[in-house]
């Protein structure tokens, strides 16, 4: 039985309504305190915050054109990193400030959940038992104790005030109250793209609590499924244009898996797995981990989990008159896990607790209103309340365990290898946990073991030269930095690292090949760029010069990458450099020929008229033979291009 929604409370249940909501707020800040002297995690934070140079300079212009108009992480989520760049701007880089932000705003979610169920069903007993388990749950822990999940947070805060908006608007419709919704639903979604399912949750808020479907308006007209749809439209389109551009995001960055990888059948097998996972999660929140890894299911669950979902789905349906919290509880759940159930899949992990901060809101309200729908009697009632407080204090002091192994990255991902399966990315993790920790002998073991089980991992083999570094056997490190570049050749703190040992031994033209490599790929590396400089000033390069230098390879980098993007322009480039050197093979002999010893690897950049003229030829690193060859080249002829002008790169590696 739906209760009747209430804009006002008598004096008593207000009192009550404010205890509870500063109960919830002490409650969350007690079971979190410790986070505050957590550090950065090596996972996402050092992307998203500590070596992202537009977040380490605070709130300047740059960063927020960089954030609204640029993609880090695969993710559009500007709103997200406006946050992180207020922080430094008024914190600077300690990560104490931050971790009281992200447990002020789920402390602050908490209430919200509680006064909207309040104001949205007048119950306040189910209500509260809501915003408590959902407070104090352990699946909590990673979105507030992760300073890079602060687009959680975030994100379900501008989700909640929406909501809010709603319910205001549909009790009185009206521009400016839809006006709020829409500016919610924005702020929401640059937080996170994960929030495009808000405008669907809407639709199930319509239908419970708020009863709107079939009710009388001003006009005396009820209100039509078809009314309730459209309302939505404004809302769905700003959440398809956010979708839009995140995938387009994840698809620059190269983070979504192809069908091709994981076929379509094997995704929506995850997907109805993962759903029953995350149902158990919330219902048992046992073993919980920081990265959980791609899991193989077997048939028997697949088919296992296939059938609970179908008969959630009947029960649905057959109480959604008498129980319509049970129907939209459990779509909420279900819509609201759509964008991350891995049908759609981004980067590794098979799950994440963070994945279910939002969604399982639906689960708590289905199971919590049920039980309170059973409650007549003022002996149920207290029994009520007793299993609510029994099941809190439960949640809180699991949450509080949790908490402790977020105390620092290797604690964490010890715990995390502890409790999961075995993984090459877990190994990896904990690797550059133990190297952060200056405990190289210990990341050597699990660098080595990660690949083992995976042995094209450029990270782990990245990883592996690091700690070898730490055991001083420079020599073996950039074996391994080599091996990192031979799996990935575009990974520039390999280029970087193996510059420096390179440089320590004397191979400056080395040194600044893979310098230039490093500034090509990791053009906003402050480390990258000190190091280049310092290479080109053993040339004799004044910094006036270098730092034209090297805004001259972000220039290129960028020109010949948009270029490679037009019609006609990835196969012309891809064949010029034979073309070129086809016809100067003997001046390349004869540049190489006056070496002594080991030739360092170098590029030329060139630039090539409509008539296939090379209109600029630029050597880098400027070593003597790269020099020479551009002065061959300056007179070439090239075929006519698609377009023009027309920037390509010829690579020069040398063996021996």
């Amino acid at each position: 039985m739906a209760m009747a929604p209430r804009t006002s409370f008598r004096p008593h249940e207000g009192v009550v309504l404010l205890v509870v909501a500063t109960l919830l707020v002490a409650a969350v800040a007690v079971i979190y305190a410790p986070v505050r002297h957590a550090p950065f995690m090596l996972l996402d934070d050092p992307g998203y915050i500590t070596e992202n140079p537009y977040v380490r300079g605070g709130l300047t212009a740059e960063g927020l054109g960089h954030a609204f108009f640029g993609s880090r992480a695969a993710l559009w989520m500007p709103l997200a990193f406006t946050s992180h760049m207020l922080d430094v701007e008024l914190f600077g880089l300690d990560p104490g400030p931050p971790h009281l932000v992200n447990i002020a705003l789920h402390a602050a979610n908490a209430v919200l959940l509680l006064l909207l169920f309040v104001r949205a069903t007048g119950a306040l007993a189910p209500s509260a038992a809501v915003a408590v388990l959902f407070a104090l749950h352990p699946l909590r822990v990673e979105s507030v104790a992760w300073i890079a999940e602060r687009k959680d947070v975030l994100s379900v805060f501008f989700g909640l005030l929406t909501l809010h908006a709603w319910v205001s608007y549909a009790r009185a419709p009206g521009l400016r109250r839809y006006g709020a919704v829409v500016a919610g639903t924005v702020l929401a979604l640059l937080s996170k793209p994960m929030m495009v399912t808000l405008p669907v949750l809407l639709l199930l808020f319509d239908h419970w609590p708020l009863h709107r479907l079939g009710t009388a308006r001003a006009n005396d007209r009820p209100v039509t499924i078809w009314r309730l749809v459209t309302e939505k439209i404004p809302l769905l389109l700003l959440a398809l244009a956010t979708a839009t551009i995140t995938i387009l995001a994840a698809h620059s960055d190269k983070s979504l898996v192809a069908l091709d990888a994981r076929p379509l059948g094997a995704r929506v097998a995850h997907a109805l797995v993962s759903y029953v996972w995350y149902a158990w999660k919330t219902a048992w929140p046992t073993n919980l981990a920081v990265f959980y890894p791609f899991p193989t299911w077997a048939p028997w669950q697949v088919a296992g989990a296939a059938v609970t979902v179908a008969l959630a789905g009947m029960v649905a349906v057959a109480t959604s008159k008498r129980a319509p919290w049970v129907v939209v509880g459990l779509a909420w759940f279900v819509v609201g896990l759509a964008p991350v159930i891995g049908i759609f899949q981004a980067g590794s992990q098979g799950m994440a607790d963070r994945f279910a901060y939002l969604p399982s809101i639906g689960l708590l309200v289905a199971g919590v209103w049920t039980l309170h729908a059973t409650v007549r009697s003022p002996a149920r009632r207290t029994a009520f309340g007793v299993a609510t407080v029994l099941a809190a204090s439960a949640l809180a002091t699991a949450s509080a365990r949790q908490v402790t192994y977020w105390r620092d990255g290797v604690t964490l991902l010890e715990r995390s290898l502890a409790v999961t399966e075995s993984s090459a990315t877990a190994h990896g993790y904990l690797g550059n946990a133990l190297a952060e920790a200056h405990r190289p002998a210990e990341a050597l073991v699990q660098f080595s073991e990660a690949l083992r089980l995976e042995p094209r991992d450029s990270v782990s083999a990245f990883g592996l030269g690091v700690a070898l570094e730490g055991l001083d056997r420079p020599d073996d490190a950039i074996k391994q930095y080599r091996e990192a570049l031979r799996i990935d050749p575009t990974y520039g703190k390999a280029h970087n690292n193996l510059g420096v040992l390179l440089l320590t031994h004397d191979d400056t033209e080395g040194a600044l090949h893979h310098f230039s490599e490093a500034a090509q790929f990791d053009p906003t590396s402050d480390a990258v760029a000190a190091n280049l400089r310092l290479a080109l000033g053993h040339l004799g390069v004044a910094d006036a010069d270098a730092d034209r230098y090297m805004r001259g390879i972000r220039m290129w980098s960028a020109a010949i990458s948009d270029d490679s993007g037009r019609p006609g322009g990835a196969e012309y480039g891809k064949a010029l450099p034979g073309q070129l050197l086809g016809t100067h093979v003997d001046a390349l002999r004869a540049c190489v020929g006056t070496a002594g010893g080991s030739v360092a690897p170098f590029n030329l950049y060139v630039t090539v008229n409509a008539d296939g003229a090379l209109a600029e030829v630029a050597a880098v690193p400027p070593t003597r033979i790269a020099r020479c060859l551009r002065d061959e080249l300056r007179a070439a002829q090239a075929p006519m291009p698609p377009f023009a002008p027309f920037h390509g790169q010829v690579t020069m590696q040398f063996q021996g």
